[in-house]
């Protein structure tokens, strides 16, 4: 079992670490894309275009890498540049 690691965000410090990899809640996951606010996070869930892992009722995880490979899914190509 790998070693626990500290994730510190505000003052509210979480330890979860699932093979090698961190798990992220919304608003860490959101402050880790750059966004200022966890609704487009909410949004991208509801459609299905990330994935999460649902611990409860109210808990839900997002693994980083897993996020960032969802959501290149969806990038636009650019055609030509002529």
């Amino acid at each position: 079992m790998p070693a626990k690691s500290t994730i510190l965000t505000d003052d509210r410090p979480t330890r979860v670490v699932m093979t090698g990899s961190y798990l992220l809640d919304k608003r860490q996951l959101a402050q880790a894309l750059g966004l200022k606010s966890v609704r487009l996070i909410d949004m991208w869930i509801k459609k299905r275009m990330i994935p999460v892992i649902v611990g409860g009722h109210r808990t839900r995880l997002f693994n980083l890498e897993r996020v960032l490979a969802a959501l290149e899914r969806f990038e636009i190509k650019e055609v030509g540049n002529k």
